[in-house]
C-alpha cells in the first residue's frame, strides 16, 4: 500500500485533531481515493464521531494505492497527531506519506518553513499508526437513526459549553430539548434542584437524513411541542470543544428518547467554501 500527498491547508487537519482528542485518546484515519474520515467508533454505544474532509481544498498531490480498494485505515494517537500538525502551522510547504521506520508504520509530515532570517528550515515529524485490515473495521460502521422529530442550529457553542460545563458539577445527567419553533433548552437536576438553560428564536432547518425506521412526521406535530432526549452531561460536554474548529453551523437533531446526532459543518477560514463535516452520535440515557 502506498499514501502520499501535499497538505496544503493543515489548520484543518489541526483543529480536527483538536477536537477528536477531547473525545478520545485514538481515532481511526480512513483514506479513501476521494476523501479522508476520522473515525471514533465506540463499541459501547457511547459518544461516536464520524467526520468527512473532502480532498480538493485540504491536500494536493494526493496519490493512494492499496489493493482494498484504494482504502487505508490507520489507527491514530490523538497527541501525536495534533504536535505534528501543530509543527505545520503557517509553513511553506508539508508533505505527508505512509512509511515504515525501524519496522513499525508511520505517518512521516516533511515540514518547510522559513526562519526569521528567510532560510528555509526542513522538520520531519513521524505519527506511529497501526495498520488495521478489513476484519478490523467492521465495527466502524456509522450508526443508523430514525429520522429525528426535531433539527435546530444550535446557539454559539462557547456558551453551551461554559453552561454544560458548570452542569457537569451538578448531574452526571443532561436532558437535551427542542421544538420547531426555534426553541432549545438545556436541563440537568438532581433530586433538590434543577437548573435549566432556554435559548429562543434560533433556526430550524431542512435537512436530509437516511431513515432507517418508521417514526411519525414532525409535520403532523405541534411545532411548539418539545422533544427531548437524556444523555451524559460528560459525553456532550466532549461534543462542545468541536467549537475549536470554527464550524459555519452545528445543527442538533432530536429523536425523542433515543438519540442527540449533532451535525458540524466545517468551512474554509478564508474562502468560506465547505471543507466538510462532523458527525456525533450520543445514545439517550435512562435516568
Amino acid at each position: 500500500m502506498k499514501f502520499r500527498t501535499k497538505i496544503v491547508n493543515p489548520s484543518i487537519l489541526f483543529k480536527i485533531g483538536q477536537a477528536l482528542e477531547k473525545v478520545h485518546k485514538t481515532w481511526v484515519l480512513k483514506l479513501g481515493p476521494d476523501r479522508i474520515q476520522f473515525i471514533i467508533a465506540n463499541p459501547d454505544q457511547g459518544l461516536q464521531t464520524y467526520s468527512q474532509i473532502n480532498l480538493s481544498h485540504v491536500f494536493d498531490e494526493y496519490r493512494i494505492e492499496s489493493l482494498n480498494q484504494n482504502q487505508i485505515l490507520l489507527e491514530v494517537p490523538g497527541e501525536h497527531w495534533v504536535r505534528s500538525l501543530r509543527s505545520a502551522q503557517q509553513t511553506s510547504d508539508t508533505m505527508m506519506k505512509l512509511t515504515k521506520k525501524n519496522g513499525l508504520p508511520i505517518l512521516s509530515l516533511s515540514i518547510t518553513t522559513n526562519s526569521r532570517t528567510g532560510k528555509s528550515m526542513y522538520l520531519i515529524q513521524d505519527i506511529p499508526v497501526r495498520v488495521l485490515t478489513q476484519d478490523q473495521a467492521q465495527d466502524l460502521r456509522e450508526p443508523k437513526v430514525p429520522e429525528p422529530e426535531v433539527n435546530i442550529i444550535m446557539p454559539s457553542l462557547l456558551s453551551v459549553r461554559n453552561i454544560v460545563d458548570r452542569m457537569k458539577a451538578l448531574s452526571n445527567d443532561l436532558t437535551v430539548s427542542a421544538n420547531n419553533s426555534g426553541e432549545f433548552t438545556l436541563r440537568a437536576e438532581t433530586d433538590l434542584v434543577s437548573v435549566e438553560t432556554f435559548y429562543k428564536d434560533l433556526i430550524n432547518p431542512e435537512i436530509e437524513i437516511p431513515e432507517s425506521g418508521s417514526r411519525e412526521s414532525s409535520s403532523n406535530k405541534d411545532p411548539k411541542a418539545f422533544v427531548e432526549c437524556n444523555v451524559d452531561v460528560k459525553e456532550f460536554a466532549k461534543f462542545s470543544h468541536c467549537h475549536l474548529v470554527g464550524p459555519s453551523n452545528v445543527v442538533c437533531c432530536i429523536i425523542q428518547d433515543r438519540n442527540v446526532v449533532l451535525y458540524v459543518y466545517l468551512v474554509h477560514e478564508e474562502t468560506n467554501e465547505g471543507l466538510g463535516s462532523m458527525t456525533y452520535y450520543l445514545p439517550f440515557k435512562q435516568k
